[in-house]
């Protein structure tokens, strides 16, 4: 799971490397970090933070360093569009990694899409 985390984070990150010429690249993700998701939610932040880590300390993205927001959604529906609402208001991230379950997706989904967040 760790390698396919990092594998696809790299992937997304190599696609807007070219957009991103003046500032810090910002990235967001919502796990679920509390509730029933909390096993296997806090397992993927902890990947996904592993691999910004190790990208940043190697110089980031073509000199650009990588900032990582997260939101909890609680392993919650209401909660889930709540997190993407706030992280795309406040954070404007490039890219959004998860929700990893299908049904939290499915609702992330059309407001990714409508907000032209990359997920």
């Amino acid at each position: 799971m760790k390698n396919l985390t990092l594998t696809s984070l790299l992937f997304l990150l190599s696609l807007i490397s070219s957009v991103c010429a003046e500032a810090d690249v910002t990235i967001a993700g919502i796990y679920s970090i509390t509730g029933f998701g909390a096993i296997g939610g806090t397992s993927e932040l902890n990947a996904a933070r592993l691999a910004v880590n190790e990208i940043n300390a190697a110089g980031g993205i073509q000199g650009h360093k990588i900032n990582f927001v997260v939101e909890d959604n609680q392993s919650d529906l209401r909660q889930t569009t709540t997190a993407f609402k706030k992280l795309v208001a406040i954070n404007k991230p490039l890219v959004l990694l998860g929700p990893n379950w299908s049904e939290f997706s499915e609702i992330v989904a059309p407001l990714a899409q409508s907000s032209k967040t990359v997920m």
